[in-house]
């Protein structure tokens, strides 16, 4: 598939062009910022994803939940909440109990880093920034990893095919996001 400029869900979807960057062109690095993460949008591009050899990603919190303590969230009763709210939604079935089991293996992997933007300190900001960034690529643009903002949403996404820029948005957009103050590096 030729990779397009720009991914809008219509015409061209996030989670066919992420497939083609990590299976087709090789890009096996992959640092993603995102305000919401759903494990179905995971379960879509599970495959393609255990072709990856290192994976951050940064998740904003909910600004929903507060931090616990006065500057720190709770970690469990925070994903405790999320992942209830998502069994809720899907019908209670034994293959998706299988899924989340897949994913959490999948998240326990040494090459798999995950950080909560946002989770520590009062006033912390919400990630709203959606930005998936490989070695030689990058999209920036309104997808969630979710899966409306993967296939569903009507998005706009600019898929930048420069690695001068990938390798700019990673060491001096990416990195400062993944060490700010606010972000909690006790999860993984």
């Amino acid at each position: 598939m030729p990779l397009p400029d720009y991914i809008d869900n219509k015409q061209h979807k996030l989670e066919d062009v992420l497939r083609a960057l990590i299976l087709d062109e090789s890009q096996t690095n992959l640092d993603i910022a995102t305000g919401f993460f759903r494990i179905e949008a995971w379960i879509r591009l599970e495959a393609a994803f255990n072709a990856l050899t290192n994976l951050r990603l940064l998740i904003g919190r909910d600004p929903t939940i507060r931090p616990a303590e006065g500057d720190r969230i709770d970690l469990t009763s925070y994903f405790h909440h999320d992942v209830q709210k998502q069994l809720e939604v899907e019908k209670y079935k034994l293959k998706y109990k299988q899924q989340i089991d897949r994913l959490i293996a999948y998240l326990q992997q040494d090459h798999i880093h995950v950080r909560l933007y946002g989770a520590i300190g009062e006033g912390a900001q919400f990630l709203h920034a959606k930005a998936y960034v490989f070695d030689n690529y990058s999209i920036i643009g309104s997808s969630n990893f979710t899966p409306a903002g993967l296939s569903g949403n009507t998005e706009l996404n600019v898929l930048n095919k420069t690695l001068v820029i990938a390798q700019d948005l990673r060491q001096n957009w990416f990195e400062k996001f993944w060490a700010d103050k606010s972000v909690d590096r006790e999860y993984k």
